[in-house]
């Protein structure tokens, strides 16, 4: 990585200057050591993978960065490795009716898809009962998509209703009677 950058020094001397840079941080670091000499950055750029970035100047006020980066950086890290939790339901009646709500949707949405599965079965059955040669190969090419296509947002659908359903079996106590009805 290459910083370019111009700047008035001290004494007012237009100078540019250009150097190799192993890391981001320490490209960012050097601008804040100049910064902290009571040079003036005017410009700085960086190249990395042959792509220019310009930076901008008015940021850099003296202060290191690369610990409050570096912290940032274990930040992000550990929220990304960390699950999420669950949203408390705290024994919300309405968190409660709409995830039943939901749960019956996905039955629904699983049964029509299991139609069509079957129904694409049949159709494909019937393709190789009555077509041969290149228009059965093409048949059968698509009645496989669509088959597997279903058989995938089938599959999806299970899951957030199994998802749905744990976050109901998480409620110690059991479900209003409004809510069963």
């Amino acid at each position: 990585m290459v910083l370019l950058l111009t700047a008035f020094d001290k004494k007012a001397q237009f100078r540019q200057f250009t150097c190799h840079i192993n890391t981001l941080e320490g490209a960012l670091d050097t601008l804040s050591a100049i910064t902290a000499t009571g040079d003036i950055l005017m410009e700085a750029h960086l190249l990395d993978e042959g792509k220019w970035t310009m930076l901008p100047v008015a940021v850099f006020d003296g202060q290191m960065l690369t610990i409050p980066l570096l912290d940032l950086q274990r930040q992000w890290q550990q929220v990304l490795v960390e699950p999420l939790a669950s949203t408390p339901v705290d024994h919300d009646p309405f968190l409660m009716k709409l995830t039943h709500s939901h749960i019956q949707r996905y039955q629904t949405r699983s049964a029509v898809l299991m139609g069509f599965i079957k129904q694409a079965k049949q159709q494909r059955q019937q393709v190789l009962m009555t077509t041969r040669g290149r228009c059965q190969a093409r048949l059968l090419h698509r009645l496989d998509q669509r088959i597997s296509l279903y058989q995938h947002q089938l599959d999806r659908l299970l899951q957030q209703q199994q998802h749905a359903s744990d976050r109901l079996t998480k409620w110690p106590i059991k479900p209003p009677r409004e809510l069963i009805d």
